[in-house]
């Protein structure tokens, strides 16, 4: 058996906040969540580092994500979200989900898609978040 025998696989991601779908992504580039290194005495040596969500998609013209952003950057109480991040199988059916709680985008980047010959632009998201949680789908 390979290592990624019986792995998820999914085609979609949708991010929802308030039940709305308000963005969707067709690559999950980073999804990690990690605990602070603690020293002998059990003392953290560093601040936990908070959880992060990268994903990419073609440049939309929607300004959802970069009102977000803007409330973020400005330090508005609206720049922190909580939101959902469902996977979605090639059939539609949800495969995986993720509560994220208080999340903001850290990064909203446009750039040439990866791996096209033609101007194609894509939109990067970076998430952070005080909590993730993984759900049923």
């Amino acid at each position: 058996m390979g290592a990624f025998d019986g792995a998820l696989t999914a085609s979609r991601f949708a991010l929802t906040i308030d039940g709305v779908e308000v963005a969707s992504f067709g690559q999950l580039s980073e999804l990690s969540s990690a605990e602070a290194v603690l020293d002998a005495t059990g003392r953290p040596v560093a601040a936990s580092p908070r959880p992060r969500v990268v994903l990419l998609r073609g440049w939309s013209a929607s300004l959802e994500l970069w009102s977000w952003h803007q409330a973020a950057v400005s330090g508005s109480p609206a720049g922190r979200k909580g939101c959902t991040l469902t996977a979605y199988g090639a059939d539609g059916k949800a495969v995986a989900k993720y509560w994220l709680e208080k999340a903001w985008p850290v990064r909203l980047s446009m750039s040439a898609a990866p791996g096209t010959s033609t101007q194609q632009l894509a939109e990067t998201l970076t998430l952070s978040c005080d909590v993730m949680q993984r759900l049923a789908p």
